[in-house]
């Protein structure tokens, strides 16, 4: 499968969301899709690189309507039947219109598109938040949340027009370190 993740912070900036979202789209590209990052330039980072068989396209500025643009040429790079995944949920792209719009719009000009939109923290957000959010969330075809208890309030937001929801929570994202038997022992007799 073809996949373009939009986020609007990735590493090398920190946070649980880009976090998240990189240790995800790593998880795709082991299991053999053509992962794309799309996200915010960042300086003295190269607009296109590869990490760990994730392509990363560090395109977008100020997330407006004008550029619109850079992502449907991504997508028309990668092909119909691309699955487009926006994270909701990043300072970088939080209340921008172009982005509560963006799944209605790729719908509208990319039909062969499917679009998920995964949503953050929306039971510790504003009404006013999640009324902005509202857009994006009806037009997608599937909706992830990370947070179990956000699955009531989403149904109650969602009554006019629900899209297909899951729950895919949120992992640690500090990877175990592997250490052998013998390391360990030396580890544990520092410590004491």
């Amino acid at each position: 499968m073809n996949i373009l993740i939009i986020i609007g912070e990735f590493p090398p900036l920190m946070g649980g969301v880009p976090d998240y979202t990189a240790h995800l789209a790593r998880g795709l590209a082991v299991l053999g899709h053509h992962v794309t990052v799309l996200t915010t330039e960042v300086k003295d980072q190269e607009n296109r690189s590869f990490q760990q068989g994730v392509e990363i396209r560090r395109i977008m500025s100020r997330w407006r309507l004008s550029e619109i643009k850079s992502i449907l040429r991504l997508i028309d790079e990668m092909g119909p039947g691309t699955i487009v995944n926006l994270m909701h949920g990043c300072f970088a792209t939080r209340r921008r219109p172009m982005v509560s719009l963006l799944p209605l719009i790729l719908r509208l000009l990319r039909p062969r598109c499917r679009i998920v939109v995964t949503i953050h923290e929306f039971r510790a957000q504003r009404a006013r938040w999640r009324v902005w959010a509202l857009p994006m969330i009806m037009a997608a075809h599937r909706l992830i949340y990370v947070d179990s208890p956000d699955r009531e309030l989403l149904l109650r937001w969602t009554k006019l027009k629900r899209p297909r929801m899951e729950c895919v929570p949120m992992a640690p994202t500090v990877l175990p370190v592997p250490v052998t038997a013998d390391q360990r022992r030396a580890w544990r007799g520092c410590a004491t």
